[in-house]
């Protein structure tokens, strides 16, 4: 009978716990983006415990096979998560997920660095690791990917099409 009564208070204490843990972040589920080379780190947390996992990007993995470009200190921003009683939480970083991913990024800074030298190629590498500037330096890029015709005249639209696209941005 002694033993039942401590099982009943240990399940009934095991159900509070993870009740409270729920409640106040315990559980949760979040990414962050590194905006200095664009990896992904995925952390789940359990009973406010950590587990992170670092996932190269098609953009992490090119900056990184730059010479010089492999670097071991990352700068995270938080893009977005959920858990517990939390379903949405957006961060800064959230602009920067699709271009991070994007095989025409890749492609066009392969370009522009060929064309235009390194320092053009870091510039907007910058600007889509920035997320004030991400989402119009990607569709600025995605156009440029194309790669046919004359890339001179590309990039001058390509360029065009950033510049107007951040002066609407402003107020």
């Amino acid at each position: 009978m002694n033993f039942r009564f401590n099982l009943f208070h240990l399940l009934l204490l095991g159900g509070a716990a993870t009740t409270f843990a729920w409640f106040t972040g315990g559980f949760f589920d979040g990414w962050e983006i590194c905006t200095h080379c664009g990896a992904i780190r995925q952390e789940h947390r359990v009973l406010w415990m950590p587990f992170r996992k670092i996932q190269q990007t098609r953009l992490s993995l090119y900056l990184n096979s730059l010479p010089g470009g492999s670097s071991e200190s990352h700068r995270w921003m938080f893009t977005g998560g959920h858990g517990g009683p939390i379903r949405c939480a957006l961060g800064r970083g959230r602009n920067l997920i699709q271009p991070v991913k994007s095989l025409e990024i890749v492609t066009s800074l392969k370009a522009i660095r060929e064309h235009r030298g390194d320092a053009v190629a870091r510039e907007w590498t910058d600007r889509i690791l920035d997320p004030m500037s991400a989402t119009d330096a990607w569709m600025a890029l995605y156009m440029l990917s194309d790669l046919t015709g004359d890339f001179d005249l590309n990039y001058a639209d390509a360029v065009q099409e950033f510049e107007d696209s951040q002066k609407s941005h402003v107020p």
